[in-house]
C-alpha cells in the first residue's frame, strides 16, 4: 500500500510540474508574440523525455528520486533560458553568466548527489556524469557532438546497473529513459541549434529579460526610427559671386569656327606635307625585335608566411588521452588502464609515411577527427567511435564496439577483426567508404 501511495505521489508531483511549465509558457496577455520553434520543440522534449525518466526515477525513490528532481529543475530552466535567447540580443560575458545560473545551479546540485556509498552509487553516477550534456548551450559551432561525449562517459555506469540489478524492470526502464533523454537532446541540438544558440540580432537587452522576470515577453523588435524630411535645397548664389566667376580657358569659339569652315578649299593651305621618311612603315626607330619587358616585382602577400605547424600532442588529461598533430609517426600506442579512458585524435596525418596509432585494452569512447592517412588500431571499446571530417583514414577494431559513426569522411576503411563487431554502422555524406570484414589475420601498414 504505502509503494502504490509513493507511486500515486510521484505521478501528481510530475503533472504538477507538467502545469507549472505550461502556466510559465503561456502569454500573459493578448498580443504577444508567439514562442519560436526551437522554445516550442524543447517544451515538447521536456514534457515526453524528461518527465519520462522523472517517473522512473520516482518508482525507485530515495536519492535518486531527489537528483531526478534537480534534474527536472535544471531542464526546466534551460527552457527559460531558451525563450530568453530567442527574445535577447547577444549580452555581455556577465549577463550570460547570470542568465545560466538557474539552470547550473541544479546541474551542480545533481553532480554533488554522486555518493559511492549510497545503495544506488551507479545509478547517481550515471545522472552525475551525464547531466554535463546541459553545457550545449555555451559550445560553439557544433555542440550536439558535446552531448554524446557526456552520454558516452555516462554509459559506462549504465552497464553496471543493468549487470548489478540484474536487469530488473524498473531499472531498466531509468537507464534507457536516461539515455534516450540525452539522444533525443542531441537531436534537438541538430535540428534547431546545429551551429549552436542564435540570439535574436533586433531583440531587447538580456538584462531588461532579466530585470521582468522572464514572465512576460518583451517586444522582438525595436521602433522604427522616425523618417527624415527632405533637406532644404542651399541658397542661390548671389549676383557678385556670378560676375567673379572667370570664363573657362580652352572652350571652343563659335566664331572662329565658322570663319575657318568659310575658308572652303584654301582651309588645306596651312597643312604640311608628310614625305615617306616620316610615314609610320618606314620610320628607323621601327624594329621588328621586341624589347625584353621588365620583370613584374612579385607583391608581397599580406600575411608574409604560412601559418606556423601546430605542435604536436600526446598526453592525458582526466580520463581522456589527447593525440593531436602527429605527423608520419608510426610509434603512438595508449595502454589504457581503465574503462573510463576515452581518446581523442585530431589533426593527425601522414606525408612521407602513414601515422599509426594504437590503443590498447578497453576504452569507453574514441573518436577520430580531421585526420588524413592516418591508421588507428583499437582493442576495444564500450561506448563508441566516431569517426568525423577525416580522409584516407583506416581504423581497425579487433574485439568489440557497440557502434561506429562516420560522417563527412572520404576513403575510411574500417578492418573489423572480430564477429562482436556488431555495429550498427552510422554513416553521413561519406565518399568511398569500405567496411572490410577480416578473420584470422592482423592488420598491416599498406
Amino acid at each position: 500500500m504505502a509503494e502504490k501511495l509513493e507511486t500515486l505521489v510521484a505521478r501528481l508531483e510530475a503533472a504538477v510540474s507538467k502545469l507549472e511549465l505550461k502556466s510559465t509558457g503561456s502569454a500573459d496577455a493578448a498580443g504577444e508574440d508567439e514562442e519560436s520553434p526551437s522554445v516550442i520543440a524543447f517544451g515538447d522534449f521536456l514534457d515526453a523525455d524528461v518527465t519520462t525518466f522523472f517517473d522512473a526515477a520516482s518508482k525507485i525513490g530515495g536519492a535518486v528520486k531527489q537528483q531526478a528532481t534537480q534534474v527536472f529543475d535544471a531542464f526546466r530552466a534551460q527552457r527559460e533560458f531558451l525563450v530568453a535567447v530567442s527574445k535577447c540580443k547577444k549580452p555581455s560575458v556577465a549577463d550570460f553568466q547570470v542568465a545560466l545560473k538557474p539552470t547550473s545551479d541544479p546541474m551542480v546540485a545533481a553532480q554533488d548527489m554522486k555518493d559511492n556509498r549510497s545503495e544506488h552509487k551507479n545509478h547517481l553516477a550515471l545522472v552525475s556524469e551525464g547531466i554535463g550534456a546541459l553545457g550545449w548551450v555555451t559550445m560553439a559551432p557544433t555542440p550536439g557532438p558535446y552531448v554524446k561525449e557526456m552520454l558516452d562517459a555516462a554509459l559506462f555506469y549504465g552497464n553496471k546497473i543493468l549487470v548489478e540489478t540484474k536487469r530488473a524492470p524498473e531499472h531498466v526502464a531509468y537507464f534507457n529513459s536516461f539515455r534516450d533523454m540525452l539522444n533525443n537532446l542531441a537531436s534537438y541540438i541538430k535540428d534547431h541549434h546545429r551551429t549552436g544558440i542564435q540570439w535574436n540580432a533586433s531583440g531587447i537587452e538580456l538584462k531588461e529579460f532579466l530585470a521582468s522576470g522572464g514572465s512576460k515577453q518583451a517586444a522582438t523588435s525595436a521602433a522604427p526610427a522616425p523618417v527624415a524630411g527632405i533637406p532644404a535645397p542651399p541658397p542661390p548664389p548671389s549676383v557678385s559671386m556670378l560676375q567673379n566667376v572667370a570664363p573657362a580657358t580652352g572652350g571652343a569659339n563659335p566664331g572662329a569656327l565658322f570663319a575657318e569652315l568659310n575658308k572652303g578649299g584654301a582651309i588645306t593651305k596651312g597643312l604640311k606635307k608628310v614625305t615617306d621618311d616620316m610615314k609610320a612603315k618606314n620610320r628607323a626607330d621601327r624594329s621588328g625585335v621586341v624589347s625584353e619587358l621588365p620583370k613584374k616585382t612579385p607583391v608581397s602577400t599580406a600575411s608574409g608566411k604560412r601559418a606556423p605547424a601546430k605542435p604536436p600532442r600526446f598526453e592525458k588529461e582526466g580520463n581522456k588521452w589527447y593525440i593531436e598533430n602527429q605527423v608520419d609517426n608510426e610509434t603512438i600506442e595508449v595502454d589504457s588502464d581503465s574503462m573510463k579512458n576515452a581518446a581523442y585524435i585530431f589533426g593527425c596525418s601522414g606525408k612521407a609515411r602513414r601515422t599509426v596509432v594504437q590503443l590498447k585494452n578497453k576504452l569507453n569512447a574514441v573518436t577520430v577527427d580531421s585526420c588524413s592517412k592516418t591508421s588507428v588500431v583499437i582493442d576495444e571499446v564500450i561506448g563508441s567511435i566516431e569517426i568525423v571530417n577525416c580522409k584516407s583514414v583506416e581504423v581497425q577494431v579487433s574485439v568489440a564496439v557497440p557502434i561506429i559513426t562516420i560522417d563527412k569522411c572520404s576513403a575510411c576503411t574500417l578492418y573489423l577483426m572480430s564477429e562482436k563487431v556488431r555495429g550498427p554502422f552510422v554513416g553521413n555524406i561519406c565518399l568511398f567508404p569500405i567496411y572490410c570484414l577480416v578473420r584470422r589475420r592482423q592488420w598491416r601498414r599498406r
